[in-house]
């Protein structure tokens, strides 16, 4: 009962958007690490839909590709403690494998979601993961332009790993994202397609900018937002930055947003209070 009651009030205090993945543990590796450390990775699909068993739980697979070590064509893949991941029959996942001294296969990641590929972005996620375990160590400076560019990458999985990389290193490289850089990191903000998972981690690293940078960009660009539904995480850090260009972005969305929308940024802007006087 208290890790249930732990569960919810993390998920309360992370935002509703993360409320459908929370677990029970509240700390997990990442995913960029895990692909990069495991000895044995391998891409398999699941034959059928895993099952609990009184060890954890169990999934019929088969190898579709190696990108380290080796395995047998098919296998039972074998999860164990309180984080485990359902797959369904034809799923594909990245799989960081041990063997046990029993002989069986285990699947070891410890991510908070399973490393699924999509067969459309299959070759381009392979590609991705040889060139991630292939980059030599290097300070998160230099690995931001890299890391910029990996949150456009086609396939889900890099720009996971990408987003990933820069949440956990963003009070350091923040004073580094200005400029090119910035808008770089913005620009799928307003480009019609993107995810848009990706997309609201992205508004949210924007608003631990320094100065209210990102504020800022976010105001100039606010009517152009895509999807529509950004525009609410959106409104919330513009408001946090109390500026003539914060409170004109926020006025026009009341009057001209409609909706759910536009009451919310009438709502931040009485929150801002009047404006400063010269």
């Amino acid at each position: 009962m208290k890790r249930v009651r732990r569960a919810a009030l993390i998920a309360v205090v992370l935002g509703a958007p993360l409320l459908a993945r929370a677990h029970l543990k509240t700390s997990y590796a990442g995913a960029g690490e895990t692909l990069r450390t495991a000895t044995t990775l391998v891409l398999i699909e699941a034959i059928s839909p895993t099952r609990k068993t009184p060890e954890g739980a169990q999934t019929a697979v088969r190898t579709v590709a190696v990108v380290a070590g080796a395995a047998p064509d098919t296998f039972d893949m074998v999860q164990q403690g309180h984080h485990l991941h359902s797959l369904q029959a034809g799923d594909r996942v990245l799989a960081p494998l041990a063997r046990s001294p029993a002989g069986r296969w285990r699947y070891v990641a410890d991510t908070r979601d399973a490393l699924h590929v999509e067969r459309r972005t299959q070759r381009a996620t392979l590609r991705f993961v040889a060139r991630w375990r292939a980059a030599p160590a290097a300070p998160p400076a230099e690995r931001l332009d890299d890391w910029i560019a990996g949150t456009t990458d086609p396939s889900p999985l890099a720009r996971r790993v990408a987003l990933e990389a820069l949440t956990e290193h963003f009070d350091q490289l923040a004073p580094l994202l200005n400029g090119a850089r910035l808008e770089q990191l913005a620009a799928p903000l307003v480009a019609p397609g993107g995810a848009e998972a990706d997309e609201e981690i992205v508004v949210r690293l924007l608003g631990r900018l320094p100065e209210g940078r990102g504020a800022v960009w976010l105001a100039r660009h606010f009517p152009h937002l895509s999807p529509h539904r950004l525009r609410h995480p959106a409104a919330a850090v513009i408001a946090r930055h109390r500026a003539p260009s914060s409170r004109a972005a926020l006025r026009r969305c009341a009057d001209e947003a409609g909706g759910t929308l536009a009451t919310r940024c009438l709502r931040l802007l009485a929150r801002m209070g009047p404006a400063e006087t010269p």
